[in-house]
Parts: structure tokens; C-alpha cells; sequence
């Protein structure tokens, strides 16, 4: 069958990412389907997930993977309106959503992380880990969130050469965000 060693190096690829009229493998193996990304070979996961070799993109390794030993690489958001949250991430924060409707998977803006917004998780508010998502403009992304649904907590502060601010996605999770610059 798989072992884990098999997807080391990997990264997911979406359907909107595929060539147009490319049909998305089964979960059965290596595929002779390919990403949009220098004709790549689509591989496809015992679970069904499928992904693109990024070494092959650029002879490298150095590209975006969820395989990183150490590095924190699936989330599951708690949402009870999982459409509404998912279309809050992919606008204010760009991040690619695909899947089925009632608990969509997505992957962020880096490639890093993947995941599924879950509407049978009660949702975190204040308790539990609070993961931060950097963006460029600190004061662009909390307008986003208002225009999309959510809440700021409250004005940005610095943290040493960085500003930082929390704030609730439409579900009620505590975020937060970070820009590694001087505000406009």
C-alpha cells in the first residue's frame, strides 16, 4: 500500500488549480493527471487528498509543504456555518477552499497549512490555542474582517518591532494577526 515517506515532500493542489478540463484522480495512487505547475504528476493519498511533487517544480526542496517534520501543518476551525466561514478565509485572507459544502478543506495562502472547517466543534472564543496569521498590512486585513463578517478585539499594539492584533472570525474563534513592520 503507502508508507508516510512516500508523500514526504509533497504539497496539496487544488481543483482550481489544475488545468482547466483536467479531471481529479481517484484516491488510488500515482496518477498520470498532471497540475498546472510544469505539467507535474498529481499523486493521490490513501485518504484521497492529492498533491503535486514541488521538487520537481524547481529542483528543489525549498518549496511550500505540509510535510515538515515539526511544523504545524493541519487545522480543523470550528464552524458552525462552515460555508460562511470558509468564505470569510479565502476573502480576507486568500486562502484556497475546495471540498464539499457542509465541511469544506482548505489550504492556506502559503501552501503550509491545510485543513477543514468542522461544524461539529464547538467553537474555541477566547480558550485554547490562538493561532496568528501574518499578513502584509495589519490595518488592510482587520478592515477585511469587519467587511467579511468578523470582529476586531480591540486597537493594534506593538510587540517589539511588530504589530499584532486579535480578532473573532464570523464563528466566534479568536485570532490573530501580526505585520513585521511600521504601520502606515
Amino acid at each position: 500500500m503507502y508508507s508516510a515517506s512516500a508523500f514526504t515532500g509533497l504539497r496539496t493542489v487544488s481543483p482550481t488549480r489544475t488545468t482547466p478540463g483536467v479531471e481529479i484522480p481517484p484516491a488510488s495512487g500515482i496518477s498520470s493527471r498532471f497540475c498546472r505547475f510544469n505539467a507535474l504528476p498529481i499523486i493521490t493519498s490513501p485518504t484521497g487528498d492529492w498533491f503535486c511533487d514541488p521538487a520537481r517544480m524547481s529542483g528543489d526542496s525549498d518549496q511550500p509543504s505540509v510535510f515538515r517534520a515539526g511544523g504545524i501543518s493541519y487545522l480543523r476551525i470550528p464552524a458552525p456555518d462552515a460555508s460562511r466561514a470558509s468564505a470569510f478565509y479565502r476573502s480576507v485572507f486568500g486562502w484556497n477552499v475546495r471540498g464539499d459544502a457542509a465541511e469544506p478543506s482548505f489550504d492556506d495562502a502559503t501552501g503550509h497549512v491545510i485543513g477543514h472547517f468542522m461544524p461539529d466543534l464547538p467553537v474555541a472564543g477566547e480558550a485554547g490555542i490562538r493561532p496568528y496569521i501574518y499578513v502584509e498590512s495589519l490595518d488592510a486585513t482587520l478592515e477585511a474582517v469587519i467587511a467579511k463578517g468578523g470582529q476586531v478585539d480591540g486597537p493594534p499594539y506593538p510587540e517589539g518591532d511588530l504589530w499584532v492584533a486579535t480578532f473573532r472570525d464570523p464563528s466566534g474563534n479568536v485570532l490573530g494577526v501580526w505585520q513585521r513592520a511600521p504601520r502606515a
